[in-house]
């Protein structure tokens, strides 16, 4: 299963834009919809802008092929490729899932498209602090501003001007005028304190990247406004430690309803239980089963 197993042929189709044909287990809108990135416009089906840190490009999926535009080739291969994790097997992974228990190959077959995002350490952090208890919209609204008062420009695209994410000092440079515009709310406190942490390296991401995810979790909690959830989506969806499990409300219906855990248990009980049952790969289990009770809610609802 390792990453460099896929060769990955890019094909130049246009100014600035470059295909990758016969994509497999990828879909942009199950990604979209899981619940991992908060810097995508829908711009239409299988249509999206993306940003992430500095760099940006307008991806679209049509026919079983990938379109990257407003790129170079050399993003497609530094950048993209990795941090949509095109290099993984899933079906791979999707096999042996269905082999573990009937509700994770329904899920599988469900969220079939579904990957993990390699993000940005930092964006990751800060966009998961701000996520915490609040709304979709909101959330993205003060990602935006945030980029806008403190990231650099790095592009247009119709008509939009649009910023890369802050890093820790920048952020620490705005002015209390643009932190109150943002409307963070008791976040302001808990992003300040972040921040200050990151750049006075209080917390360095290196060290973190030399631990396993246990260790990891407990050093990550030491930020500000990190609880046990946010470390383990910061740990998935940025540094690759693919056993760690988030378990939220979703997480703890899944498992009590599916798995048999007692209806008092506790995040932290599920979350041990989550990494014991599914392994190595066990937040990639989380993602589809996340997925599937969550969209399957909806339909219900």
């Amino acid at each position: 299963m390792a990453t460099n197993q896929i060769f990955l042929d890019w094909k130049r189709c246009g100014k600035k834009k470059y295909c990758l044909m016969n994509v497999q287990d990828f879909s942009l809108e199950q990604i979209y919809a899981s619940g991992q990135p908060f810097r995508w416009k829908r711009i239409e089906k299988n249509h999206f802008l993306i940003q992430s840190a500095g760099f940006w490009t307008v991806a679209i999926q049509k026919e079983g092929a990938l379109y990257l535009c407003e790129t170079t080739l050399k993003e497609c291969r530094s950048v993209w490729e990795n941090y949509f994790d095109l290099a993984r097997d899933y079906g791979m992974l999707k096999a042996n899932f269905a082999k573990a228990d009937e509700h994770l190959e329904k899920a599988t077959r469900f969220g079939d498209g579904i990957r993990i995002l390699r993000q940005d350490i930092f964006e990751t952090i800060i966009t998961f602090i701000i996520s915490s208890n609040n709304h979709i919209p909101r959330i993205k609204g003060s990602v935006a501003k945030l980029c806008e008062f403190a990231g650099e420009k790095i592009g247009e695209y119709d008509g939009e001007i649009l910023y890369a994410f802050p890093n820790a000092e920048q952020m620490l440079a705005m002015s209390q005028e643009q932190w109150s515009a943002i409307k963070l709310g008791y976040r302001e406190k808990y992003l300040k304190e972040t921040a200050r942490m990151i750049a006075e390296r209080e917390i360095a991401f290196e060290e973190i990247a030399k631990l396993d995810t246990q260790e990891g979790q407990k050093k990550l909690r030491l930020l500000s406004g990190v609880g046990e959830k946010v470390a383990d989506c910061i740990l998935l969806f940025s540094m690759g430690q693919y056993d760690a499990f988030p378990v939220d409300t979703w997480m703890e219906k899944v498992m009590k309803k599916q798995y048999g855990l007692p209806q008092n248990s506790k995040a932290t009980q599920i979350r041990l239980e989550g990494m014991e049952r599914f392994g190595e790969f066990a937040g990639i289990a989380q993602q589809y089963l996340f997925f599937y009770e969550r969209e399957n809610s909806k339909r219900r609802d």
